[in-house]
């Protein structure tokens, strides 16, 4: 298929959805498998088999799909760029402020959610009330807040809004260059990434993936030319994504910066292939409610455990109603607007 036609393409726009709807279940699974006390989980999490459920892997997938998605923002103008910042506040808030507000509730009602069977990380949390004005400076998300108080998963909310203000920024300026020039403007937002902000290195590498592929024809053709060469290069990146694990290292910049390359790579090549497993209609669905799930399943999880139920079916409900609760703020939030 030409290049043109996969820019075109229904299919590469599902196979993306359904990257990640597969990111959104290994966070659920990264988090429900810790909530127990498992030895064998336990066990696993020192080797490369905790990739399948490395929830801080899948939110690398997450961070690069943005990145990668900034390389072909319109034309800026102070019009557009308002509007983008609109469009993406009524996409996220109402979800956020109803998720918020869920837990917040949850955590107040004075339940007992410390448990025997549950890990020390696991009780760690809605220890006590939280005051009202704690929901109300993170609901504002960009206030400097203890996201542990109420939803943990929600630190990932702070990178994105940061990075949906900052990013069409530096893409504006970096375009009034030269290509050349304008890899070396990003090239030096990058280095800056490195020792002022983390993530935003993560965001700027997807984006120079984007722009590499653009532009490269000779490695569109290796890619599409064999499907061994598509699944060569996949299954290199998933290594590499995997490398904390592999060399047990902890959270470096180093490492953080071979994962940011590695999810990048996996997302071009999600990007520029057909992967029927990832176009299967309900892993594509799961993707479309991916935020919303993201959000809800957390909080799912702490209020289950007072169910004093066994493992398995503790795991089974908190998916379930994670799920449904999910695809109910999804509906809630399109009919808003």
């Amino acid at each position: 298929m030409g290049y043109i036609k996969i820019l075109m393409s229904r299919e590469v726009n599902l196979s993306i959805q359904g990257l990640k709807g597969v990111a959104a279940l290994v966070v659920f699974f990264s988090h429900s498998l810790w909530m127990y006390d498992l030895n064998l989980v336990a066990m696993l999490s020192s080797t490369p088999w905790h990739i399948f459920w490395d929830g801080q892997c899948a939110v690398m997938i997450f961070f690069a799909i943005s990145g990668f998605f900034y390389a072909h923002n319109e034309l800026f103008s102070f019009n557009n760029y308002i509007r983008g910042l609109v469009k993406k506040v009524k996409r996220i808030y109402p979800a956020y402020i109803v998720t918020m507000i869920l837990a917040f509730v949850m955590c107040n009602l004075s339940l007992d959610y410390i448990r025997i069977n549950f890990t020390e990380w696991s009780n760690s949390f809605w220890q006590s009330r939280v005051p009202l004005f704690e929901l109300i400076k993170q609901l504002f998300i960009l206030i400097p807040s203890d996201t542990k108080l109420l939803n943990p998963p929600v630190w990932y909310m702070v990178v994105e809004v940061r990075m949906f203000i900052l990013m069409p920024l530096i893409v504006y300026f970096a375009n009034r260059f030269s290509y050349k020039w304008k890899l070396l403007v990003y090239i030096a937002f990058l280095t800056l990434g490195l020792f002022v902000y983390r993530f935003l290195f993560c965001f700027i590498i997807g984006l120079l993936m984007h722009l590499f592929i653009d532009n490269s024809v000779k490695f569109r053709n290796w890619l599409s030319h064999s499907r061994i060469n598509s699944l060569f290069l996949l299954l290199t990146s998933i290594i590499m994504l995997d490398v904390r694990n592999i060399f047990l290292g902890d959270d470096s910049t180093l490492l953080l910066f071979i994962q940011s390359i590695a999810a990048a790579m996996i997302v071009a090549v999600v990007y520029l292939n057909r992967f029927k497993c990832l176009s299967f209609k309900p892993i594509v669905y799961m993707g479309n409610i991916s935020y919303e799930f993201y959000l809800i399943h957390f909080v799912v999880l702490l209020s289950f455990k007072t169910l004093e139920t066994f493992f398995t079916l503790y795991i089974i409900l908190s998916l379930l109603v994670s799920i449904m609760l999910a695809i109910i703020v999804n509906k809630l939030v399109n009919n808003l607007w």
